[in-house]
Formats: C-alpha cells, structure tokens, sequence
C-alpha cells in the first residue's frame, strides 16, 4: 500500500469518527471536545466552493463512456474548465482517467461545454 492510500485511509477514518461524534454531540445537545458541536461544525471547513458538474456522455450500455466536468465561470462569464476525467462503466464496476490540458478529450470537452447554459434543459 503506498503512504497516499495509507493517508486517504486514516484520514477517511478520522474524518468520519469527528464527523460522526460532532452531529451526536449536536442531536444531544452537548458539546464537542470542550466547545458548543454546532460551533464546532460551522467552524470545521476552511471553505465551502460552489462547482458545476456537466457530463458529456459518449456512449451508454456495456460499457458506457463518458466525460466527467469540472467547470467554473471565468473572468468574463464564460465556462472554464477546471478538471476533467474520462469514466468507463461496465456494469456495477467503472474506473477514471485523469484527463490533462495536453489530452485530446480535455480539448473536445472544453469546446462541448462552452455553449452549454447551466440552469437550462
């Protein structure tokens, strides 16, 4: 196991038992680690961001394929691509690729998402 698999493990782990211990301290009335859990909770994140997701489907079944978007509006407006990943699902397994800057699919998708109105069907 390398030591980023043994990171994201335990710090999953603690994570989740904080979080768990916060919303039962917060149901029970009590505190958390010597302070108010709702404060405790409030102050947990050093920020919250608002992202948009756009799928760009390119084939449905077995297998299905697909490029997973991260976008955020840009300095005039427009829709920037900020990550972006290929999926591969067949059945109830899929696996990503990373897609990069360098990356044909990167490209196809920064030109399918500049006409997309987000709020719109």
């Amino acid at each position: 196991m390398s030591t980023v698999d043994e990171y994201l493990n335990n710090a999953f782990t603690s994570r989740e038992n904080d979080a768990r211990d916060m919303l039962t301290a917060s149901s029970d009335g009590a505190e958390y680690e010597g302070q108010d859990a709702d404060d405790a909770i409030s102050e947990l994140p050093l920020a919250i961001d608002t992202r948009v997701h756009i799928v760009i489907t390119l084939s449905m079944g077995g297998p299905s394929e697909q490029i997973d978007c991260e976008v955020s509006r840009g300095q005039f407006g427009e829709w920037e691509l900020d990550r972006a990943t290929f999926t591969v699902s067949w059945g109830f397994d899929s696996r990503t690729q990373r897609l990069y800057e360098t990356d044909a699919l990167y490209t196809l998708a920064e030109r399918y998402i500049e006409g997309v109105e987000i709020g719109s069907n």
